[in-house]
Formats: C-alpha cells, sequence, structure tokens
C-alpha cells in the first residue's frame, strides 16, 4: 500500500509556454523550504495546451512531477483531475504563471496541522502585467457577513492548501456556457458548510495578468457564479438586518445613467438628461465608468508592509517583469474583499420581499406610475399569477423611482423597486446583481417591458442564454421619435441586438408586427399581439351634446400637448368650442398648458385614471400623438362609448376606423380642427352609433376570454 504523502501540489496548465518555467522556479524554491518530514509530490495537468507548453513540461528539469494531458478546456475540470490523481493527505492548486513566495507552502501545512478541517490562503496577492493590483486577504467571518459579501465578490483567488478529502467533498463545477469562476463557487460551497478560511501569515501570490487568460475570457462572456448554496434564498430572509454593519457612506452615492437611458429610448425631450444618456452610448464614456465602478470603493497604495516588500523583490529574481517599482506602486489599487458591498445590501433587501425562493416568471418594467406600458405589465403579472397559482410571478422596476401603481399588483405577484434599492450602484454592478438573483431564484422565464437594464442583461448573457433554458420575452408596442426626428426606441436600438435569442415578442397592434418585420426581415411567427382587454363594467359616457371635447394624456413630448394648443387656437377663430386638459408633466419637461393663454383651452390637472374624469361634460376625446401603439386611453374611452378623434399613428387604426367610431387625422391643426367641427354637428343618436361601433369592435378584438387565452398559449410556466 503507497505511503500517504504530506503534500500534492497540483499545477494546472494551459498555453503558458516558457512562462511555465518562472513558475516552477518559485514552485521549487517554496519545495525545497519544505521541513524534512513534510513529503511531497507534484502533479501537472495540461488542458489543451499548445505545442510550446507541451514539450516543456515534457522536456523540463526543474521539478520532478507526474505529468497528465487531456482536453477538458475547462480549468475546474482539471483541478477535479489532479484531485483524483492526488496521494498527499493536502494538496495545495497552482496556475502554471503564477509565482508564490517562498515559505508559503510550509507555512501553509504548519496550519493546517493545527485545524486539518480548514482551507487556508496567502495573506496577499499581487497582481502584475496587465493589471497592478494588491489584495489583501482576511479570515473568513460569521455566515451571515460572508453570504452578503459573497453577493458581488470572491473572497479569495484559487491558490490554497486544504486536505485532499475537503477537495473531493466539494468538486470544482464546470466553467462553461456562461458560468464561472470555479474557485469562487468552491469557496462559497465550503463557507456554507462550516468550512473555515483562514489566511497565512506572511505569505503572498504573485498573480500574472494577461490580455487573453482565463479569467479574460470569462470577462467577455460575463460569467456568472454558479448556483450556490450559500446565497440561497431563504438563508438570506433569515439574516437580521438590524444586525449588520451600515453601508458604508462611500457606497452611497446614485446613479442615475440608467434613468437618462431609458428616457432617451422614449424618445423624450429631457435636455440635461437627454445630453447626458447620449453620452453614454461612446466607447468613452463606457470605459470611464467601468473605471469608476473598478475604483470608487477600492484605495491605492500608501504603505505596504516590509516582508511583502521583501518577497516581491525574492518573485524578481525569477521573474523581472515582477517588482515593485515607486511608479507602479503609485498606480496600484488595493482591493479588499473583507466587508459587504451594495450588491449585498441590496441582495438582502430584494429576496425579503420575495413570496417564494424561487421565481418563475420575471417582469422587467422600468416603472409602474400611470402609462399604457405599465398597466400592461400589471396586467401581464396579474393574470399569469392568476392562470398559474402554484407558480411564483415577480415584477422589478429596474429605474430608479417610485412606483405607486405598484398597489395595484395582486397579492400573490411579489414586487422590487430593484431600480430603487441598487441606485447606490453602478450600471456594470446593477446586472451582476441581477444575475445573482436570477440564477439564486432558478428563473426559467423573463419578460422585459421597455427595460434598459432588462435588454441590457440579455445582450451581455449571449453565451450564457445560448445553452441555459431561459426563455426570453420581449415587448414591441411602438417606436420613439426624438427631438430631431429620428425613429428610434427600443425596438429599433434595442430589439435587433437580442432578437435572435428571444423566444417571443409581445405587442398590442399588428402594425408595429408588419414594421418590424419588413425593415429587419424578422420572422412573423415569433411575434405575439395581445390586444389589450377593457373593463366592461368601467364607465360610460351618456352621449350629449356639449361644446367641450376632453383631452388627457401624460404632458410630454410625444403626446404634442403643443399640437393641442395650435388646435384651439384654431378652433378659437371660428366657434365657441371648447378644450379640456388633464395630466401631469413627465419629469424635465415644461408644462405648457399651464402656463396656455389660449381662452377655450382650459388645463384642469392631473387625474387618477380614465374613470375620475367627468366623462359627461364632453362630446368627445381628443388624442394627439407622434408615435404610439393602441393607447390604453383610448380603449378606456372607447369602452365608455366616447367618440374619438385621434392621431393617424401606430395601431390606433386597428381599432377607430375613421368616420365610423371616430376619426383618424394627420398631425395637422386644420385635421384636427376639421374632424371637430364633424364631432360637433352630430346629433345625440349618431354619436351613440360611434359608442355602439366601438363596443362591438372591443367584444370582437379586445375581451378578456381572448386575452387570457392568447397569454396562456404564449407564456406557459
Amino acid at each position: 500500500m503507497t505511503k500517504k504523502l504530506t503534500l500534492s501540489v497540483l499545477l494546472t496548465a494551459h498555453r503558458e509556454g516558457p512562462l511555465a518555467h518562472r513558475t516552477l522556479l518559485s514552485l521549487k524554491a517554496a519545495l525545497a523550504n519544505l521541513d524534512t518530514d513534510q513529503s511531497f509530490e507534484v502533479l501537472v495537468h495540461m488542458d489543451n495546451p499548445d505545442q510550446e507548453t507541451e514539450d516543456y513540461f515534457d522536456n523540463q528539469s526543474e521539478v520532478s512531477a507526474r505529468v497528465f494531458k487531456n482536453s477538458f478546456k475547462d480549468l475546474g475540470s482539471s483541478r477535479n483531475y489532479l484531485v483524483e490523481q492526488a496521494n498527499g493527505r493536502f494538496a495545495a492548486t497552482l496556475d502554471a504563471d503564477d509565482l508564490i513566495s517562498e515559505n508559503w507552502l510550509k507555512e501553509g501545512l504548519k496550519q493546517l496541522a493545527d485545524a486539518q478541517d480548514i482551507v487556508v490562503h496567502p495573506e496577499y496577492s499581487v497582481n502584475f502585467g496587465q493589471d497592478s493590483i494588491i489584495w489583501p486577504k482576511t479570515n473568513s467571518k460569521s455566515l451571515d457577513i460572508e453570504r452578503l459579501i459573497n453577493v458581488s465578490m470572491n473572497r479569495w483567488d484559487s491558490a490554497m492548501i486544504c486536505s485532499v478529502d475537503t477537495l473531493k467533498k466539494f468538486p470544482y463545477p464546470k466553467n462553461a456556457k456562461g458560468f464561472a469562476p470555479e474557485d469562487w463557487h468552491f469557496n462559497s460551497q465550503t463557507l456554507n458548510a462550516g468550512v473555515k478560511h483562514q489566511v497565512v501569515p506572511k505569505t503572498t501570490l504573485f498573480v500574472r495578468r494577461k490580455d487573453v487568460s482565463e479569467m479574460s475570457k470569462q470577462r467577455a462572456d460575463f460569467s456568472t457564479l454558479h448556483y450556490t448554496d450559500l446565497l440561497d434564498i431563504s438563508k438570506v430572509k433569515q439574516i437580521d438586518r438590524d444586525a449588520l454593519p451600515p453601508m458604508p457612506k462611500n457606497h452611497a452615492q446614485a446613479s442615475q445613467e440608467g434613468l437618462g437611458r431609458h428616457f432617451k429610448q422614449l424618445g423624450l425631450d429631457l435636455k440635461a438628461i437627454a445630453v447626458d444618456s447620449m453620452k453614454i452610448f461612446s466607447p468613452t464614456r463606457k470605459a470611464l465608468v467601468r473605471i469608476k465602478e473598478l475604483r470608487s470603493n477600492d484605495e491605492f497604495v500608501t504603505d505596504l508592509p516590509d516582508w511583502l516588500i521583501s518577497q516581491w523583490h525574492d518573485a524578481h529574481k525569477v521573474d523581472k517583469s515582477v517588482y515593485p517599482l515607486k511608479e507602479t506602486l503609485e498606480e496600484t489599487v488595493i482591493y479588499r474583499t473583507d466587508h459587504i458591498k451594495p450588491a449585498g445590501y441590496a441582495y438582502k433587501e430584494i429576496v425579503d420581499q420575495l413570496k417564494s425562493d424561487r421565481i418563475d416568471h420575471l417582469i422587467l418594467i422600468p416603472w409602474l406610475i400611470h402609462g399604457g406600458a405599465d398597466l400592461l405589465g400589471i396586467r401581464y403579472a396579474n393574470l399569469l399569477s392568476e392562470l398559474y397559482p402554484n407558480k411564483h410571478i415577480a415584477v422589478f422596476t429596474t429605474e430608479p423611482v417610485d412606483s405607486p401603481w405598484a398597489s395595484k399588483l395582486g397579492s400573490n405577484v411579489s414586487f422590487a423597486s430593484f431600480g430603487q434599492i441598487a441606485k447606490h450602484m453602478g450600471p456594470n454592478d446593477r446586472l451582476k446583481l441581477l444575475s445573482r438573483l436570477v440564477v439564486q431564484a432558478k428563473t426559467p422565464s423573463i419578460q422585459v417591458i421597455n427595460s434598459q437594464l432588462g435588454y441590457d442583461w440579455i445582450s451581455r448573457h449571449r453565451t450564457l442564454l445560448n445553452h441555459q433554458p431561459i426563455k426570453l420575452y420581449a415587448a414591441a408596442y411602438c417606436q420613439a421619435v426624438n427631438p430631431e426626428g429620428q425613429e428610434t426606441g427600443y425596438i429599433h436600438t434595442e430589439l435587433p441586438k437580442v432578437y435572435d435569442l428571444l423566444d417571443g415578442i409581445f405587442t398590442d397592434n399588428e402594425n408595429t408586427v408588419n414594421k418590424l418585420v419588413a425593415e429587419y426581415g424578422f420572422d412573423h411567427k415569433k411575434f405575439s399581439v395581445h390586444y389589450q382587454p377593457v373593463d366592461q363594467a368601467s364607465k360610460k359616457w351618456k352621449a350629449n351634446e356639449s361644446n367641450k371635447f376632453l383631452w388627457a394624456s401624460r404632458i410630454s413630448a410625444q403626446k404634442r400637448p403643443d399640437l393641442l394648443i395650435d388646435i384651439a387656437k384654431q378652433l378659437n377663430k371660428s366657434n365657441n368650442l371648447q378644450i379640456d386638459a388633464y395630466g401631469t408633466a413627465n419629469m424635465h419637461f415644461d408644462n405648457v398648458l399651464e402656463s396656455t393663454t389660449v381662452s377655450n383651452l382650459n388645463y384642469k390637472g392631473a387625474f387618477d385614471g380614465f374613470d375620475s374624469l367627468p366623462l359627461d361634460n364632453y362630446r368627445g376625446l381628443i388624442y394627439t400623438a407622434d408615435y404610439d401603439g393602441i393607447p390604453n386611453l383610448i380603449l378606456e374611452a372607447m369602452n365608455a362609448g366616447l367618440p374619438i378623434i385621434s392621431s393617424n399613428i401606430g395601431g390606433i387604426s386597428e381599432v377607430i376606423t375613421d368616420s365610423k367610431n371616430g376619426y383618424l387625422v394627420d398631425n395637422q391643426p386644420d385635421e384636427f380642427v376639421g374632424a371637430i367641427e364633424k364631432l360637433s354637428s352630430k346629433s345625440v343618436d349618431e354619436l351613440k352609433s360611434f359608442g355602439k361601433r366601438s363596443a362591438k369592435k372591443l367584444a370582437d378584438q379586445h375581451s378578456q376570454e381572448s386575452y387570457r387565452e392568447q397569454l396562456k398559449n404564449d407564456i406557459i410556466l
């Protein structure tokens, strides 16, 4: 029977070539420093190596080693393979282009002699080459603190020493299909199981950072951590929030960049925010955001222990690119992983609001305020919760604003104001947090409704989503038009980027489908038109011969309040017809209706839903807009029986037939004035016939039953 060795050094190689020679020189010095009674072996696994690396290990004579070759193309699998070959009681992992301090193996084994069921790590990691970062590591903390730290950070890198039995009990996961890194998963799984992690004082790992490496590939794929028991939602819910340390003040700086991008997608005339949101699309802007995120919560080198500088000089003896130059140290960042970052606090706050530990269908929407898309999102969530009572539906609003309409969500639907909760985080960190929530909640279905964060998340996780059974749906209601007249909006800027990843695209009108199919060559079969239902019990209009007309909308560039003013001016010249206008102005948009001096245009202030309007005071509804799908306001007016004069845009012609149940006109004041005068000449009986035709259209095309069946067929949970 083979006598157990003290230590197996597990060295993983790929395409290092001669760089591996410097690693072996470093390892050779560390092995020579072991006590005489500390027996060892060196195992090298070449995973899909290039010829240069293979030749080097076949011919090197610095370290006696058993060399294996496979083509796993995966670091986790490579390490697991070496674990199975190991004859030592303990194992030390090392990558074939890194360096270690001479005392690392000896001191690590000495620490393990006192507590063999722990995992030990070098006290410092010094990253050199492409990046200059110093990482001081600490012992593991209480399990609750570790859970929240690990939401956003790997506590220790891959070089460590522990028992071989521990490595067999907690094998590395495969780094493939959008998941990585394997060492983070090992660290988190062992922590969850109660395994303590300790640093070995005055020891160092020198990590070579290259342009092309396993880590750089993982970053390019935006790989995310596998599901881990450490972040299990039920366990995180049990953490006492009051017992957590407060968030450091330097983290509490709200980021508004995502909000600006969302406004830009909607084509709103938002001056300062619009300017900033335009900038964010430039490569320079993205680079600055990334640099800010890397450095905002870290510190630069001011003072380092003498022993670390000494070991740094020793490393220089085997690799001349390693040296603590003064100018290098001035640019070197101290990277700390010993405290909870904003993502950890946000993760805790969000999971506390979930009604289940699993999310079966997640809806991402900017906000729930007072808008058609907001109402559509609420309808989707509530009906899906009704259709699938044993499934958990969640709605995340992704912009940092209040959502008063969240109260309209059903009692079984979870709601989290993700944008508000994560407002102290940068764009990149918000995306990582969303990934963690999706993975930990084992979410199989995601629906994006005009959410920039949602589109960004899909775009960056292409590798993951190409291999994971997550169904993806997006909304496509209408395009936007910016102040310069450019056709824009999510259907042009975001939908084409992720089209191939989507399982379905939902819209409320056929016009948008035809437009996208014609312009982009999309497959018509991927679209589903969900004609929105109306509540037949809603408020009804009593036909009358009033000289007043109603306008009710958000006051924004899209809704053309300027056009309404011009219409009123022309009406004022020829008759005594009046227009009452209701609505509130969008953020950063001047309320031009409040300040108008046109005598027959009366601004009445805000309104709380269509049913709050005094419909019987009016002869008809005026709807002005530059772009839209089928606005909910139009459907509600039709349901009430109120005749409509509308801009002929989007899918409105799918519900209004000109001169039958309303009038469709071009966005010119004289066109609206002509239609208003026509409607003013109609008798009460003729006005009632408009309402009857609208009622039939809604019954045929917008019934609750048909909407229910459409949704049941298109989203299967």
